[in-house]
């Protein structure tokens, strides 16, 4: 089992173009690999494989890039605005000051690269997933917090008021973390049939989503029992990633490697397809706040025009901020 899994994010990382190969070697050093709003969905912060964060207002507009060495390819918040916790493919976790511009705590974390990272909305602890490894960490000592865990996983996304985190990768679930415990309630696991490259709540924390990778599907869960609610798409493209977007959780968003978006209506079951020609759609976040959908992603292109105007993303590296309430 433990080989299957390991195999099995080998082949995403290739695919999203984290591990390189042969194949993708025209693959833009500039791809955004991740991104996320801060807390009062005032800025975005994406990551992209040069090693730079790049910080956004809500109009797009490039505020601050802030520079590493290795390249990167997680991102997350603190609850306060004033961090970022950065990983990729160096061992180490890097906390950047974000007003200074600067590296102000390197966390020596696993041998291998780190793949996702979840701030703590309380602010009291980071979730760490590198290759096959988990742990958390104290965010005022920089201490570990748990033990090291062997796992592997694509995704972590706390709840609302950061009691329980959802975790996606070969298996789908909840846990908590209580005096350096971490407890996990897995979901049925006779429906995850391959390794869901991400994972959302719902405004109410009732409902999860998940993004499931090469099997092309987007699948809707009950927070509470961990039982599949029903499965809101099924397509051939891998989906990479998938995320609420409207204030009342009844249409989703979800983006493929073959560049098409995908909004998803649950009410109606009607769905949606705005297609990005060349391009690998990587990462779709929505600022609830302002109404706005990012995606990120890459592009075997020297420029893309997107499908519904003919504005130029940045070189072949995908990053659009599209207002939902205008379309």
């Amino acid at each position: 089992m433990k080989f299957r899994m390991y195999f099995t994010i080998i082949i995403w990382l290739v695919s999203v173009g984290v591990i390189r190969s042969p194949s993708l070697a025209q693959s833009s050093n500039a791809a955004t690999t991740d991104m996320v709003w801060s807390a009062d969905y005032t800025f975005l912060a994406t990551t992209q494989l040069d090693g730079k964060v790049i910080i956004r207002n809500t109009s797009g507009e490039i505020v601050k890039t802030l520079t590493s060495k290795n390249e990167l390819y997680t991102v997350s918040w603190s609850p306060d605005g004033k961090f970022l916790a950065t990983g990729g493919n160096s061992a180490d976790i890097n906390i950047w000051d974000v007003s200074q511009e600067k590296i102000v705590q390197t966390i020596q974390a696993f041998s291998e690269g780190v793949y996702v990272l979840a701030w703590q909305p309380t602010a009291e602890l980071l979730l760490a997933s590198g290759f096959d490894t988990f742990r958390a960490w104290n965010t005022t000592t920089w201490e570990p917090a748990t033990d090291s865990l062997s796992v592997t996983l694509t995704d972590m996304k706390w709840d609302h008021d950061g009691t329980k985190f959802a975790f996606s990768g070969g298996t789908v679930g909840l846990a908590t973390i209580q005096s350096g415990k971490v407890t996990v309630t897995p979901f049925d696991r006779s429906i995850v049939t391959t390794a869901n490259l991400s994972i959302d709540w719902s405004s109410n924390d009732t409902q999860i989503i998940t993004s499931g990778g090469s099997e092309g599907t987007v699948h809707l869960w009950d927070a509470t029992t961990g039982k599949q609610i029903k499965v809101l798409l099924q397509t051939d493209a891998t989906i990479q990633n998938a995320t609420f977007t409207n204030s009342t959780d009844t249409i989703v968003s979800a983006v493929s490697d073959k560049g098409t978006l995908y909004t998803i209506d649950l009410n109606t079951k009607q769905i949606q397809q705005t297609d990005y020609p060349g391009t690998n759609l990587l990462s779709v976040a929505w600022n609830p706040v302002e109404d706005l959908l990012a995606l990120g992603g890459t592009s075997q292109k020297d420029s893309v025009i997107t499908a519904n105007s003919t504005k130029i993303l940045s070189g072949s590296g995908v990053f659009e901020i599209i207002p939902l309430s205008q379309k």
